[in-house]
């Protein structure tokens, strides 16, 4: 009987269901098989037809199934229930533009006087003392000749009749007391009742006829069904609402002796199956431990440093230092340039800590594909490693988006999932997303705007509230990158204190072949950091190349730490038409550090329809927007007035290649007025032990998060690490970066406070009193 009933036509549905609602016993959730699942379907299969076109309220909605089925006919449907945990699953679940769930009590409803047309209560009122507050608030929300359609537990039949006592049933009814109740508010009320039984049905073809049942015990036919287990009545004030509904909810089955051996000998084989499935996935497993332990081993034996005498350790780091000096060498070849680097790699020993980074990655990607642990420990065991979304948005860029995508899938780092965001592209750019999405349909999620936003700020948004990693890579459609990208960048977010990563950015003509410029676009900068990796506080990268120009030419060359970001910032972005993106930075990166590598290496396409590129350094809008950012960066940190003379000149310098007379730059970027903006943001550093339970603790993250919500700049300064708990480190928002004491001994007391641009330190405890005023000076 199982291997029929799953292939009934509600196959599909049940398909993308879960139980990962908790099956009580009394609430019904998709998968529960037997008499439950006939009687929940078949009431709103039979009610859907009653609400088409109509608004809908759905009380005590549960699960959220049955208000998504009356969804798919009615104008709108909200459902309303009790639990928060099952509102939440709901609207995860089902919620869409004509559906929402909220939490609610059916005898206080939180909807306005009039404001469906139908509400729908199955097995709810005998939950409740007081039938009557239920009733008043069912029809307080009704417009008027609304319906109501409300199912119960005939008390004769189900509870005295069984001598059953339900524990979640606090008032049950008798048919009479029900329909009492129902007349008491609504002047035409409809009886109904539902039963699942097995029999022959015979049944007029025109519809027209009675429906007559004759029980096989008594052998005597009634109208209508013989001691129906639940009751359904149809209420309203318009005498035509309340209307007379009847079906068939079928399921194919037999109770014969031949169904039940056909059951039996299908149970058999599908416990073979099942053995051998097992012993499938324990052979794949156990490769996996295999090459686990081959993996530590090589680990363990790159830890020969420790042990090695003085000059054999120097001669391997002076050989190490050439590898890497050929691998930037521009006398060899690209192919043979990466060999040198990974041959550096291998042998030096100070990157130890990079290549654990590196088994672990593959380490959780690999349990995580493995059907054989399951998925709550498969989930368990990706949680302790970095997940990063990838961001695509789109617009007509189909010749370039392929090799966009095949970039990011092609990473070595494998913890990436893909949100491709398009645009009301007019090209084949949707028939090259849906290609992908039909290849990687675990990796790659699409959303298509209905009308084009006009904004690519809109879009990163949109895909930002979307990502689920804990990193954001806003990858632009018509750019590239090296496979190693996001592996080279990957181990700075360790640190919780850096906020935003980018690596080497490279031009790259039309056909994707790079070409030279940036270097001395940077230098230009900054000079002489940009050969080896980086990290340093923002208000010290604002201090210096931040400050002169945007460093970051090209989004998809950066990792952000996924933080909340206000709307305000969001607007603020909008409101600039080429430099967001460079005001952004300076929002993500917040009073936390930034991370440069020169080893990962993104690619800027430059095509001709660039929106930074020589038509809009035309207009005064241009340089208007730089007065615009170096305004908000002032009002961030106290940057130094020969920064604002080098950027000011950077600007001019671009002002005066597109020979526009009209305005003077004078006007355009007033750097008198630049100078003297005044820095409006406090950076509140907050001292605290750890994150560890206590009030010493708890309250300094309290108070982090109150300051950071009224537009502070809140780092947090932490002595140590010893007992921190993962839940009271939760608690901490995220956009709050974090330092250590060792990071700020290893930095310098004096240097550190300096280059984050700290002006109040609130302690909350001796030893940090005694870090900054002991070891500062």
């Amino acid at each position: 009987m199982s291997a029929e009933f799953l292939n009934q036509g509600l196959t599909n549905w049940r398909g993308r269901m879960s139980l990962k609602l908790p099956f009580t016993g009394e609430r019904f959730v998709p998968g529960i098989t037997g008499n439950i699942f006939l009687e929940h379907l078949h009431r709103y299969v039979v009610i859907a037809r009653l609400v088409a076109g109509k608004d809908v309220l759905d009380i005590a909605s549960g699960e959220g199934f049955g208000s998504s089925m009356l969804s798919q006919t009615a104008r709108s449907v909200i459902g309303i229930d009790i639990s928060e945990q099952a509102v939440d699953h709901a609207q995860q679940k089902y919620g869409n533009s004509s559906l929402r769930f909220e939490t609610g009590s059916a005898t206080s409803i939180t909807l306005p006087d009039a404001s469906v047309d139908v509400a729908v209560s199955f097995e709810t009122i005998e939950h409740i003392q007081d039938h009557a507050k239920m009733l008043t608030e069912l029809k307080r929300v009704l417009r008027p000749g609304g319906v109501l359609v409300m199912s119960t537990p005939d008390k004769a039949i189900y509870s005295d009749a069984r001598g059953y006592v339900n524990p979640f049933h606090v008032s049950e009814l008798y048919r009479d007391q029900f329909h009492a109740l129902l007349s008491s508010q609504f002047a035409h009320v409809r009886m109904h009742g539902q039963k699942v039984g097995f029999g022959s049905l015979i049944v007029a073809e025109d519809g027209t006829g009675p429906f007559d049942e004759t029980p096989s015990g008594t052998m005597k036919t009634v109208p209508g069904l013989d001691t129906p287990l639940y009751l359904i009545g149809i209420a309203s004030d318009d005498p035509e609402a309340a209307v007379v509904v009847h079906g068939l909810f079928s399921q194919d089955m037999q109770a014969s002796e031949p169904v039940l051996e056909r059951v039996e000998f299908e149970l058999k084989q599908a416990q073979a199956q099942f053995k051998q499935e097992l012993i499938r996935q324990q052979e794949a497993f156990s490769k996996d431990i295999n090459w686990m332990s081959a993996e530590i081993g090589t680990l363990q034996r790159s830890n020969w440093m420790s042990r090695a005498p003085l000059g054999k350790l120097l001669r391997r780091m002076i050989k190490v230092r050439l590898l890497y000096s050929l691998s930037r060498s521009k006398l060899f070849s690209d192919r043979r340039r990466e060999k040198f680097f990974r041959s550096a790699e291998k042998r030096d020993p100070m990157l130890l800590s990079s290549r654990l980074d590196r088994f672990g990655n593959d380490y959780y990607a690999r349990f995580a594909k493995s059907s054989f642990l399951g998925e709550g420990l498969r989930n368990e065991l990706v949680n302790p490693s970095i997940s990063v979304t990838a961001i695509v948005p789109n617009y007509n860029h189909a010749n370039y988006l392929r090799e966009r995508l095949d970039s990011i899938l092609s990473q070595t780092y494998r913890l990436i999932d893909i949100i491709v965001l398009d645009d009301c592209s007019t090209d084949q750019s949707r028939e090259v997303i849906d290609d992908y999405v039909a290849r990687y349909p675990d990796r790659i999620k699409a959303v298509y705007n209905d009308a084009n936003s006009g904004s690519v700020f809109s879009q990163w948004q949109k895909g930002y509230e979307l990502a689920k990693g804990d990193l954001v890579w806003v990858c632009e459609s018509d750019d590239f990158c090296k496979s190693t990208f996001v592996e080279r960048l990957i181990g700075f977010f360790r640190d919780p204190s850096v906020m935003l990563a980018f690596g080497k950015i490279e031009f790259a003509d039309g056909e994707g072949r790079p070409y030279p410029g940036m270097a001395h676009y940077l230098e230009s900068a900054e000079k002489g950091i940009w050969d080896q990796p980086l990290v340093r506080p923002a208000a010290a990268w604002f201090e210096g190349a931040f400050g002169v120009k945007n460093v970051i030419a090209n989004v998809g060359g950066s990792l952000w730490r996924r933080v909340p970001i206000a709307q305000t910032a969001w607007n603020k972005a909008r409101s600039f038409r080429i430099m967001g993106d460079w005001y952004f930075y300076s929002v993500l990166a917040n009073g936390g550090q930034i991370a440069f590598s020169p080893l990962a290496e993104a690619f800027f396409r430059i095509h001709g329809q660039n929106m930074s590129g020589a038509g809009a350094q035309a207009t005064p809008d241009y340089y208007r927007e730089y007065t615009q950012l170096m305004t908000a960066l002032k009002q961030r940190w106290p940057i130094a007035d020969r920064t604002v003379d080098r950027f000011v000149e950077s600007c001019h310098k671009i002002y005066r290649n597109a020979d526009l007379k009209v305005p003077s730059f004078e006007t355009l970027v007033p750097v008198k007025e630049l100078k003297a903006i005044k820095t409006e943001i406090p950076h509140v550093l907050l001292g605290m032990l750890g994150f560890s339970y206590g009030g010493g603790e708890i309250f300094p993250i309290h108070l982090a998060n109150a300051l950071h919500k009224l537009g502070v700049m809140v780092s947090v300064l932490r002595m140590t690490d010893i007992d921190d708990h993962p839940d009271v480190r939760a608690m901490l928002d995220l956009a709050i970066p974090v330092y250590s004491a060792v990071d700020v001994r290893d930095m310098g007391v004096r240097n550190f406070v300096q280059s984050t641009g700290i002006t109040i330190v609130h302690s909350h405890i001796a030893s940090i009193e005694m870090l900054l005023l002991d070891e500062g000076d």
